[in-house]
């Protein structure tokens, strides 16, 4: 069944200012989808744009050759189920924008709605990233679409601010100048493009690179800061991610515009946050409760100092025996992966890397440097959790036995030396704003790695816990279980591996002591690292 009803189209020039917010939008298309449901689409003009933010240097002039239709709204939840016949939302209402909805389903879902309501020359695709921008500013030139007073933001939006915990039905806030709603906010909405650096040069059409690990992400969501809402703030996610803030909005196009992408690659799941430097960020609740605070040490532990040749140095730090509960309490709305909590005993002592293995020690084992963010003393990143185990025979072959080898820590090591007694939501507490004091995270990080151990440390002498990159971790990832356990080392296998510690690319929430990760072994990118231990040669 095809049933379009086309309005009329009303196309006009682009000259770089704000439009008038009074001023009548264009008209566009609207789509039956059956049952009384219609799916409203805005024509958006050809015309040129700087896209990007002057600021973070990535400010760059962009021209959309073809006048595109996008929709109005966010692809709400009846919508969805008129399509595809189901409704994966997590907050149920029909009007309510569709989420937890990853790339991959998006695709399902444009192929359907195109067999449903395509043709005519036409083509619904999820909007390229400068397609979305160009909509998202219509016209103008400042932070937000109606330009850089942030306080007028709950006029047009529902982020954190506003939003009450839960996202709203569309087209409840003002639109911008094209009639568009809820560019700011709501739910993030996936764009085609796969995520990469911008080629600052002027460009028509843009469509991103050709390949990638995640894919495109725009315009903020019910959970996220004011800052995280702007025009040009961008994020990314791999195709095969799902979270209750993730959503979407059609665009349609002629047929020979739509820029074909390579399969997705959905085998890695992983979620990155998008950067806004200088906003402040609320903290969510993970506490843990330790049922002995008499297992906190009171004296600094003793390190062990590994030479790897030409001045470069390894420290580790011994950390005792103990246990502590694992993962976060019921009470976590947001902390599902890491439930049930769950109590752990670590029965021996070992090692742990008092800062992240950096690049002049990878290069003195291996003899390279993967990483993108070059610096001697800065975290080595770009490396997989197979490479991770070539390093690591290496080294044990570079420095010899003496009843220990060097191994990637298990995740109940990792979390145990991160709290290092600690109940709260960091090795510090619960106060996110001390965050800064020990992590290099989104916030600070100036969208790069930095020199290990110019942060606090915890308790135990560790620094870079919070931060910095991502830790693979031995683990396959899987579920807890509820019942209390000695030494656990995760699942005898998988499709994906456990990483801690959040980075640089990400928020406070994803760094809390109890936040867990998890990718492919074979994935590699700039926010990943590792840090060493080492056991008894027994274990």
């Amino acid at each position: 069944m095809r049933n379009l009803v086309i309005g009329c189209v009303v196309l006009f020039a682009m000259a770089g200012s704000a439009l008038s917010e009074t001023q009548e939008p264009p008209k566009g298309l609207a789509v039956d989808l059956g049952g009384g449901v219609k799916l409203d689409l805005v024509s958006i003009p050809a015309g040129s744009f700087t896209m990007g933010d002057a600021s973070y240097k990535s400010a760059h002039k962009v021209t959309i050759t073809k006048p595109f239709h996008l929709g109005k709204y966010e692809v709400t939840q009846e919508q969805w189920k008129a399509v595809m016949g189901d409704n994966p939302s997590r907050f149920k209402s029909p009007r309510n924008p569709v989420e937890s909805v990853s790339w991959d389903d998006c695709q399902q879902f444009l192929i359907k709605l195109n067999a449903k309501a395509g043709g005519q020359g036409g083509k619904f695709v999820l909007p390229t990233e400068a397609q979305w921008e160009y909509a998202c500013r219509a016209g103008s030139t400042g932070k937000f679409c109606f330009g850089d007073d942030e306080a007028r933001l709950g006029d047009y939006a529902w982020c954190s601010s506003s939003s009450d915990d839960k996202p709203h039905s569309v087209g409840e806030k003002k639109p911008n100048a094209f009639g568009l709603y809820d560019m700011h906010g709501n739910v993030w909405e996936w764009c085609q493009d796969w995520y990469g650096k911008y080629d600052v040069k002027a460009v028509d059409d843009p469509i991103g690179p050709t390949t990638g690990s995640g894919h495109v992400i725009r315009g903020g969501g019910w959970d996220i800061y004011a800052g995280d809402c702007r025009s040009a703030d961008r994020g990314a996610f791999t195709p095969g991610y799902r979270f209750r803030d993730l959503g979407f909005r059609v665009s349609r196009v002629p047929v020979d515009t739509v820029a074909e992408t390579s399969p997705p690659d959905s085998a890695v799941s992983l979620k990155v946050q998008p950067i806004s430097p200088g906003t402040t960020v609320q903290a969510t609740d993970r506490n843990a409760v330790l049922p002995d605070q008499s297992k906190k040490p009171s004296e600094p532990s003793k390190e062990l100092t590994v030479d790897l040749d030409k001045g470069v140095t390894l420290e580790l730090v011994l950390i005792p025996a103990g246990e502590f509960l694992m993962g976060s309490s019921e009470s976590d709305r947001d902390a599902d992966r890491e439930k049930p909590q769950h109590k752990v005993r670590i029965t021996k002592p070992f090692y742990l890397g008092k800062y992240l293995v950096t690049q002049e020690q990878w290069k003195a084992v291996m003899g390279d440097n993967p990483s993108e963010f070059k610096g001697p003393k800065n975290p080595v990143e770009q490396v997989r959790w197979d490479d991770c185990q070539k390093f690591l025979l290496k080294l044990n072959a570079k420095t010899g036995g003496q009843g220990g080898k060097f191994v990637l820590p298990t995740e109940a090591q990792w979390e145990y030396a991160c709290r290092e007694g600690s109940t709260g939501k960091f090795c510090f507490g619960d106060d996110e704003k001390q965050l800064g004091e020990y992590a290099w995270y989104r916030y600070n990080s100036g969208d790069k790695t930095h020199g290990v151990g110019e942060k606090k440390p915890n308790a135990w002498g560790l620094y870079d816990m919070h931060g910095n990159v991502w830790e693979w971790c031995a683990d396959w990832y899987g579920a807890y279980g509820a019942e209390a356990a000695d030494d656990p080392s995760g699942p005898t296998t998988g499709p994906y591996r456990v990483s801690r510690g959040g980075s640089w690319f990400d928020v406070g929430r994803f760094c809390q002591s109890a936040f867990r990760n998890y990718f492919g072994p074979g994935f590699r990118y700039n926010f990943l690292g590792l840090r060493v231990a080492r056991v008894p040669a027994d274990k």
